[in-house]
């Protein structure tokens, strides 16, 4: 009795520190997103991002540093067709 007593409270205390991990990690998900509603200061020429310190940078690097995320590039046709006219177009 005392041993099904003991597994049921490890059991507890296990499901009760995934939920205490799963709401962190809801926190921290949560917390992005304020930042990404926020106004962005972006300059209308190059598309520059103005961070916190007033420094500019890329859209890839601001959006990094406020999320986990990777970037990976290509060019869509229409830049395709306009900086490299002698390609032709994928079909």
């Amino acid at each position: 009795m005392q041993l099904r007593s003991l597994e049921a409270l490890a059991r507890q205390v296990v499901l009760q520190l995934e939920l205490k991990r799963v709401s962190d990690q809801l926190a921290g998900a949560l917390e992005r997103i304020d930042v990404m509603e926020e106004l962005i200061p972006i300059c209308s020429y190059c598309k520059g991002i103005r961070n916190d310190e007033g420094y500019w940078g890329t859209v890839e690097a601001f959006i990094k540093s406020h999320d986990n995320v990777e970037f990976s590039h290509g060019v869509c046709e229409a830049c395709m067709a306009k900086y490299f006219p002698e390609v032709p177009p994928l079909s």
